[in-house]
């Protein structure tokens, strides 16, 4: 049992984090790491993801969820205001662009590009004409 148990852990090391074992692997690739959650880097570069305890399953763990809650939220509802503050000075600036204007001079531009391209055949008319 002793050898069949050591034939099967050969080459297998135990490590803190995925980090740990990324560096390892790329030193040692020959053998296969895995870390204290459960994930698996395989000699062959195979990832299996393992499942970290949940912060909620006991109730010191859901104090602590509770604690962090607290401390995240005045930071996220802060950042929220400022997305919403931008997102209001977004908005005014779009409501401010007149499409009017912007469709005169469009058609402004439209008008100048013909006019231009009639012009370019009226002087290479002329040049064929003069080249005879």
């Amino acid at each position: 049992m002793e050898a069949a148990l050591q034939r099967l852990l050969n080459k297998i090391a135990i490590v803190q984090d995925l980090q740990t074992a990324f560096a390892l692997a790329e030193k040692f690739p020959e053998f296969t790491y895995t870390t204290l959650n459960g994930d698996v880097i395989d000699s062959s570069g195979l990832i299996e993801g393992g499942a970290a305890p949940r912060l909620d399953e006991t109730l010191f763990g859901r104090r602590q969820l509770l604690e962090d809650l607290k401390i995240q939220y005045p930071k996220r509802e802060t950042v929220l205001r400022e997305l919403k503050d931008r997102m209001d000075a977004i908005e005014s600036r779009i409501s401010s662009i007149d499409m009017k204007v912007l469709a005169d001079r469009s058609r402004i531009l439209i008008n100048d590009l013909a006019n231009i391209e009639k012009q370019i055949a009226q002087f290479e008319f002329e040049k064929k004409k003069s080249a005879r």
